[in-house]
């Protein structure tokens, strides 16, 4: 194979959709997941908040993407392992920027994924 197919290549799987083998919701918050190394995990939190992963990268993950989608926030995260992975995030009500007496409450999210 030439130089040029194998950058090809490369830059196919690069650009590659990535396979999400977890889907984690607000309705999992507390929850502790048994997942192998190098699982993509899709973190999917509610509308209504501005969502930052807390810390910002969790150890023992790589963050390959952040989007929003019908005001939802969604991550892809990619587990290293093994090991155990605390992955947080804290929500701040949007209404906290445009209304100073907004009555939402922050929230936080929590799950732990022990890695194999």
């Amino acid at each position: 194979m030439t130089r040029l197919a194998l950058a090809a290549v490369a830059v196919i799987v690069a650009c590659a959709p990535h396979e999400v083998a977890l889907g984690i919701s607000e309705g999992d918050n507390g929850t502790t997941f048994e997942v192998p190394a190098g699982t993509t995990v899709q973190l999917s939190l509610p509308a209504g908040f501005h969502w930052e992963l807390s810390p910002s990268t969790p150890s023992g993950t790589d963050v390959l993407d952040r989007t929003l989608k019908d005001e939802r926030t969604i991550w892809l995260l990619r587990v290293r392992g093994p090991g155990t992975v605390e992955v947080g995030a804290v929500g701040e009500p949007t209404c906290s920027s445009a209304d100073p007496g907004c009555s939402k409450a922050s929230r936080s999210f929590r799950v732990t994924l022990r890695v194999k």
